[in-house]
């Protein structure tokens, strides 16, 4: 893989850096330097990003951690056909919007317990 990067960077195709290229690929042979580089350089846009899909910071830097963790697992899959950047945003969105799905809540209230709202007394059941 290191060595497809390389040639998409010879090749001026893709839009990875060369420098953000060396990083990747030194991540990706096992580097963990260069991966801990990678999180420092990303980690307050991917945050932001989350927080603003979320709306709460437990669950957004709790997503972000699940985020870079997925991604270190997933760096073989990189191509470098768009940039690191890209491709972790893709990762970050698509675990927030799968959070958000499953815990979102809906609140039902019975329709037999209903209270008038200008007296405040409880409404009898129409059965």
């Amino acid at each position: 893989m290191v060595k497809f990067i390389q040639e998409q960077l010879k090749a001026g195709s893709g839009n990875i850096s060369i420098d953000e290229a060396a990083l990747v690929s030194r991540a990706m042979a096992g580097n963990m330097p260069a991966v801990e580089k990678l999180i420092i350089k990303y980690q307050d846009r991917i945050y932001n990003t989350i927080l603003k899909i979320c709306g709460n910071e437990a669950d957004a830097a709790e997503l972000a951690q699940d985020c870079f963790v997925k991604a270190i697992q997933a760096l073989k899959d990189f191509r470098a056909q768009s940039s690191f950047y890209t491709w972790l945003f893709r990762i970050a969105v698509n675990n927030t919007l799968n959070f958000c799905k499953k815990n979102t809540r809906l609140n039902f209230e019975s329709l037999s317990s209903e209270v008038d709202r200008e007296t405040g007394k409880q409404l009898k059941d129409p059965r």
